[in-house]
């Protein structure tokens, strides 16, 4: 398992008081006052009793101060008076090269958890690891579905994630107890549980927020569909009170024109035909499967088709076998590279985004940034931020796009034939589709002062336990 993106999920974002080390356990959380120096290695034995203890919450702790950096890229060898261990190196290569400075604080809930912190260039970073994230595949599963102890792998991470606060020295002082817990769906989710169930009635993190972020519920860790009973996974009641985000784009990869693409894939490079695009994983979420459907029908159309992902091998081969028996209007790239798709995003007319669900989703935002107009299904994310365009409104002076809904093979066809009737015979109402769309702000200045409102919002009201 590539540790730094498991470890990174779900520590706490930022203080709510200023800088300055915050207060430690003890005395129902008391104050700043000076405490007495303590070894490290007796922190971390009676964090893990605490942790690994059954029965009722956690005592409040004695403090204590941390000892001075260990060997960078390695465990602390234990005292001789502890059973030794065989050290787990850190794979500099999956944390990019990062100088990392290891502090165990937790190997007690189960044995080899071990945490560790970099700070570089002022962002400071905590990684968790363990036997359970070494195997092949990716963070949730490997080719044959997840992983059958996530709960657990990720029940780690949980634990990790509320005593990080509390021992590690992250920007040079221990954030305490006054802390934004920023929870990254159901992986990361049980830090709220365990701040209201094992800390709070002990006083400890009384001040703490937390703010779970939601990115697919289908995975139980959108837009108005969570709220309902369709889309909310049995959580709408409680999800009709949510805040939304919108992801920010990314303005890089930007500049390769349309007859660049055309040549680099050996189309025909003709600057008057539609060229449409998709881009996203071959699986039934993102729906290929009608993209499949409806193909037969589209290519007879005066367009080029160009497709970038992997995933479902039979849909992979699919693709190939399309390309070669269309070789002048489709192109199938199996396989993923960012650089790739910012230049078939930036040179395409028009992205197809038939998603079943998608709770925010980033290629359309890519889109109208590059100024391609993005057809997509009315759901989630794409439903929030693509207008829908309609010409015989405002004069044919709004929206960015077309959404459609329900998703069927008819009512994609139609849109995307609707999207190239307008391409091509309406110029002046495709350029405003353009201008619209590339005018949008959907930038990370704009979603930073929404969370940061939020992250406001959070600590009005006591928090909960």
């Amino acid at each position: 398992m590539a540790t730094p993106a498991v470890g990174a999920a779900c520590l706490p974002l930022a203080r709510a008081a200023g800088p300055g080390p915050g207060p430690r356990r003890g005395g129902g959380g008391g104050g700043d006052q000076a405490r007495p120096r303590q070894p490290q290695r007796t922190v971390r034995r009676r964090c893990v009793a605490e942790l690994s203890r059954e029965g009722p919450a956690p005592r409040p702790m004695p403090p204590a101060q941390l000892a001075p950096p260990l060997v960078p890229g390695f465990l602390a060898p234990p005292p001789a008076s502890e059973p030794a261990s065989t050290p787990l190196p850190v794979p500099d290569d999956d944390v990019g090269g990062l100088g990392l400075e290891p502090q165990e604080i937790a190997e007690g809930i189960v044995n080899d958890t071990v945490v560790v912190a970099s700070e570089q260039d002022c962002e400071i970073t905590v990684f968790v690891d363990h036997p359970s994230y070494h195997r092949p595949g990716n963070l949730y599963g490997d080719k044959f579905g997840a992983y059958g102890d996530n709960q657990f792998r990720y029940t780690l991470l949980c634990y990790a994630a509320c005593e990080a606060p509390l021992i590690l020295e992250l920007g040079g002082y221990i954030y305490g107890q006054n802390c934004m817990f920023v929870v990254n769906d159901w992986h990361a989710s049980l830090v709220p549980v365990l701040l209201a169930a094992k800390y709070r009635p002990y006083g400890v993190y009384k001040d703490s927020r937390s703010i779970l972020v939601i990115h697919n519920l289908a995975h139980q860790g959108y837009s108005w569909e969570v709220t309902t009973a369709e889309g909310g996974q049995g959580l709408d009641e409680l999800l009709s009170s949510r805040k939304s985000v919108l992801n920010a784009d990314d303005l890089s990869g930007k500049t390769k024109c349309k007859a660049g693409l055309q040549k680099e894939l050996g189309l025909p490079i003709r600057p008057d035909i539609p060229l449409i695009g998709f881009i996203g994983r071959l699986d039934y979420q993102k729906g290929i499967d009608l993209i499949q459907l409806i193909m037969p029908d589209l290519i007879q159309e005066d367009i080029q088709f160009v497709m970038l992902g992997s995933g479902d091998p039979e849909l992979e081969n699919w693709m190939k076998s399309t390309e070669s028996n269309c070789r002048d209007k489709f192109r199938g790239w199996v396989g993923f590279s960012v650089p790739v798709s910012h230049r078939i995003t930036a040179a395409c007319d028009i992205l197809l985004m038939p998603s079943r669900f998608e709770p925010c989703g980033l290629n359309q935002l890519y889109a109208m940034r590059y100024g391609t107009v993005p057809v997509v299904h009315a759901t989630g994310g794409l439903r929030d931020t693509v207008e829908n365009f309609n010409p015989f409104g405002d004069n044919g002076e709004q929206g960015t796009g077309w959404a459609f809904a329900p998703l069927t093979t008819e009512n994609m066809l139609w849109t995307l034939r609707t999207a190239i009737s307008t391409y091509r015979e309406h110029k002046s109402s495709w350029e405003g589709l353009m201008k619209r769309g590339m005018s949008k702000d959907f930038t990370w200045d704009r979603a930073a002062e929404q969370y940061e409102e939020i992250f406001q919002w959070a600590f009005i009201d006591q928090p909960y336990g």
